[in-house]
C-alpha cells in the first residue's frame, strides 16, 4: 500500500532495525511511521529524545526487578484479601518489564534518526477498559486494529452492536493466536493453557 517514493536504504532500516537483533521481544512498529518518523525534527531534539526513552525504559527494567523478588507474593502465600489484592496488583506491575524493553528499543532507534511516538502512555492510569485498551502496548493496539478490528467491524457493521460485539471477540481471538505464535516463536513450543483461554476471553468480553 505504498504510495511515495522511498528509498532502498529506508526499506531495509525497517526490515533489519537493530534493537530487532537484540532484544526476543520487539514492539511491531507501523512502517508509515517508521519511514514518516525519519528525520522530521532537529536530529539534537530527536537523540535527545531517544536517550530519554532509554532512561525510561532503564527505570520501567529496575522497578520491575524491585516488584519482581521483593513485592510479588507467591501464590500459595495467600492468606486474605489483602494478599490477593497484593498478588493481583503486583502482577498486573509486571507489565513494566514488557514497557521497559519497548522504550528502550524506540529510544534506540531515536539515536539513528527515527522519531517514533511513545510506545506505552501512563497504563497505570487507566480509568477504564477502553482506556487500558488505548495506552497500553500502543504499536500493539495500532496493529491490531488496522489489520483485524477495522476490515471486520465494517463487515459486520450491518448486525448493529452484535456485529461490534462480533467483532471483538473475533480480535482477541487473533490476539490470543497471535501472542501464542509469538510464544512458539521464542521458545520453540506451543503452549496454550487454560489461564491462557480464561485471561483472552474475559479481557474480550
Amino acid at each position: 500500500y505504498e504510495t511515495g517514493a522511498v528509498s532502498l536504504w529506508k526499506r531495509v532500516a525497517y526490515f533489519f532495525m537493530l534493537p530487532n537483533l537484540i532484544f526476543q521481544l520487539f514492539p511491531i512498529v507501523d512502517y508509515k511511521t517508521f519511514v514518516r518518523g525519519y528525520y522530521p525534527r532537529p536530529a539534537a531534539v530527536i537523540n535527545r529524545n531517544g536517550l530519554h526513552w532509554i532512561g525510561v525504559g532503564v527505570v520501567h527494567l529496575l522497578a520491575y526487578r524491585v516488584i519482581y523478588h521483593y513485592g510479588l507474593p507467591r501464590a500459595d502465600e495467600i492468606n486474605n484479601l489483602l494478599d490477593l489484592a497484593q498478588y493481583l496488583v503486583f502482577n498486573y506491575a509486571l507489565i513494566l518489564r514488557l514497557s521497559g524493553i519497548f522504550h528502550i528499543c524506540a529510544g534506540l532507534l531515536g539515536l539513528f534518526g527515527f522519531d517514533l511516538p511513545r510506545t506505552f502512555d501512563n497504563y497505570f492510569l487507566a480509568s477504564s477498559f477502553s482506556d487500558l485498551w488505548r495506552r497500553i502496548n500502543v504499536y500493539w493496539r495500532g496493529f491490531v486494529m488496522k489489520l483485524f478490528y477495522f476490515p471486520l467491524y465494517f463487515r459486520f457493521k450491518g448486525l448493529g452492536r452484535p456485529g461490534i460485539f462480533i467483532t471483538v471477540i473475533l480480535v482477541f481471538g487473533a490476539n490470543f493466536f497471535l501472542h501464542a505464535y509469538q510464544w512458539f516463536w521464542i521458545r520453540g513450543t506451543i503452549q496454550v493453557t487454560q489461564t491462557d483461554i480464561i485471561f483472552w476471553s474475559v479481557l474480550g468480553v
